[in-house]
């Protein structure tokens, strides 16, 4: 929704909004096609205003749905007169936290295999990254390797590598989110939330982990926490997003005139 409302937005000429729903989109998005969507229009809107800052890395899910992309997305990257090195630094600069520098760091043949995963390669990007692994444990090496082993459904190893991630950098907050992400897809629920609670109370990514973590309790059926958890985030950049799940929740416990005040106070004009 927020995509959409962003390409309505740059077609209107309305950028800061555009701005505004592109990194509401970057911040929330695990689907990979949507996130390098939203990359491309961060792109057109540095086209219409040079000085466009693309995100405050303010936190992104990345997740388990992945680094690579559809080879039809990058070819538009293509057309656009980007070299390799932009279309990188496209790709990286909404990671959240110092993780577009450190990306960045690591060189000119990483970012070969990074585009390598992004154009469907996956094969030349786990060799690269292998490659450059062998000189040197990194967090970002290990997580770009879950990735794709994730995408090749090897869900066992991908939990491996981000666990080993984890040991050399608990604060990286992709590694954090993705096993978040993996645990979740496999029910595993009850290692997850603990995860969670962690990330909230040392600050890693905490309103996108605070969502986790009234979802997990929706689909627990735990209705009044869940309740407590969307409310708590109505204060967040993520309000909206609070909003619609917290309309919902007390709808169906019967909590109507509530669910009509909330809507009233963060819903206006939600279509």
């Amino acid at each position: 929704m927020n995509l959409q409302e962003a390409e309505h937005c740059l077609k209107s000429g309305e950028f800061a909004k555009a701005e505004e729903h592109l990194n509401l989109t970057l911040d929330l998005a695990d689907d990979v096609t949507i996130r390098d969507k939203a990359v491309k229009s961060f792109a057109l809107l540095e086209k219409q205003i040079p000085h466009v800052h693309h995100h405050e890395k303010k936190g992104g899910c990345g997740g388990c749905g992945g680094s690579t992309s559809q080879h039809s997305e990058n070819i538009e990257l293509e057309d656009d007169g980007l070299n390799d090195m932009d279309r990188f630094e496209l790709l990286v600069r909404p990671l959240p936290g110092d993780l577009p520098e450190r990306y960045a760091d690591l060189g000119e043949e990483f970012a070969g295999g990074y585009l390598a995963a992004h154009g469907g390669d996956q094969m030349t990007a786990e060799k690269v990254f292998e490659r450059l692994l062998a000189s040197g444990e990194s967090d970002i090496l290990l997580y770009e390797l879950a990735i794709l082993s994730h995408q090749g459904g090897d869900g066992r190893r991908c939990e491996t590598l981000l666990r080993r991630a984890l040991a050399l950098n608990d604060t990286n907050p992709l590694c954090n989110l993705s096993l978040v992400q993996l645990l979740t897809e496999n029910g595993r629920f009850t290692e997850a939330v603990p995860l969670l609670e962690r990330m909230v109370e040392r600050d890693i990514l905490p309103d996108q982990a605070g969502m986790f973590l009234g979802e997990i309790y929706r689909v627990q059926g735990e209705s009044d926490r869940a309740i407590a958890q969307f409310s708590q985030l109505l204060s967040t950049p993520l309000k909206r997003e609070a909003a619609e799940r917290l309309v919902g929740l007390l709808e169906t416990t019967g909590r109507s005139q509530e669910a009509a005040l909330v809507a009233k106070q963060y819903l206006k004009g939600c279509c």
